[in-house]
């Protein structure tokens, strides 16, 4: 989860709204979830003001905002509020009411219903030490009760947006999925290479997708799929025919956002990632369902995805890497299997 911290520019719109205005290298890679913490800065609050306020750990109260959809979209702008009729769902409210109330073992959920009668928004209140734990006893009771509802109507219920306000500093907190680019793309030219197709396709799998154990399972298939099948075979394949094949030294690259999130890693073999971290840490428990103490793995606890979505940039990153070497390869081999042949 990409945190951010940094000064923005406040421009008043119409109707008393405000845009926020940033550097786009504040949100993160995109496709990856990260969050916003907002904080309103008033006369001669310095800079330290602000993280005495993040720091806080005296008991107050907090207030957590979910939006719910019908749909799994990718996030086109970030907003900082939740209104009723932002959401849907195929979860209908049995009377016409505003509004309604569920009880859990963490405290009441106020449920909110759009004109179509359909649960919208999802509200919360509680009293503890920090943004992190508000947003952990959210999710602790509601997600449970989310998963029971999905499985006994046999629908999707999906979280689309979620905001957690400090009321005693103001400091909001909004969790996001960072906005992909428009980007054009010119013609190319380059044979295309049948072996690579379904690597290809695993990565377009992943870039469509936004939970973060799939991305991650479609990153890590694509580097098992080259280290232990396309590789090795290509390689006996060149020897077989008397072609000296070199791969590129693949380490994880020293780039800005790797070294801010995923530093201890930097330098190091791409397969020895794959192999100790990647393998043991990550792939074991989504593939297995079963964690080293002996408990089950739960796909909607909110800190299991939050370790998921911290690693995402860094596997598809290395996925690049090795994607790329994998693709010169294949062009030396058939290079030189056409040369031999001519």
């Amino acid at each position: 989860m990409y945190k951010n911290l940094g000064k923005a520019k406040i421009i008043r719109k119409e109707n008393k709204l405000f845009d926020i205005e940033f550097y786009s290298e504040m949100l993160g890679p995109p496709g990856t979830k990260g969050e916003f913490l907002l904080s309103p800065v008033f006369g001669d609050q310095t800079d330290e003001d602000v993280m005495n306020k993040l720091n806080d750990t005296s008991l107050r109260e907090f207030k957590v905002t979910a939006s719910l959809s019908k749909r799994i979209e990718f996030d086109r702008k970030i907003e900082g509020s939740i209104n009723v009729e932002d959401g849907d769902s195929f979860w209908l409210a049995k009377d016409e009411v505003l509004s309604s109330k569920l009880k859990t073992k963490v405290g009441i959920y106020r449920l909110f219903i759009n004109k179509n009668n359909e649960i919208s928004k999802i509200e919360y209140k509680c009293k503890t030490t920090s943004i992190v734990k508000a947003q952990n006893l959210f999710f602790s009771g509601i997600t449970p009760l989310l998963d029971v509802i999905s499985y006994k109507a046999g629908i999707p219920l999906i979280i689309s947006r979620i905001i957690c306000m400090d009321i005693k500093h103001a400091i909001s907190s909004i969790i996001y999925e960072s906005p992909h680019k428009p980007i054009a793309i010119p013609p190319f030219t380059e044979t295309l290479i049948g072996e690579m197709f379904p690597i290809y396709a695993l990565y377009r799998e992943a870039k469509v997708n936004t939970s973060s154990y799939y991305k991650f399972l479609c990153f890590y298939k694509i580097l098992e799929g080259i280290f232990s099948k396309l590789r090795p075979q290509l390689m006996k394949h060149a020897k077989d025919l008397g072609i000296n094949l070199k791969c590129k030294k693949e380490v994880v690259p020293n780039h800005y956002l790797i070294r801010e999130y995923n530093e201890d890693f930097i330098g190091i073999k791409i397969k020895k990632l794959f192999d100790d971290v990647l393998t043991k840490q990550f792939r074991d428990a989504v593939a297995h369902f079963v964690l080293r103490d002996g408990t089950l793995l739960n796909l909607t606890d909110y800190n299991t995805n939050r370790k998921f979505s911290s690693v995402l940039f860094l596997t598809e990153f290395c996925c690049r890497i090795v994607i790329d070497n994998q693709i010169n390869l294949f062009y030396k081999f058939y290079s030189n299997k056409k040369n031999e042949k001519s």
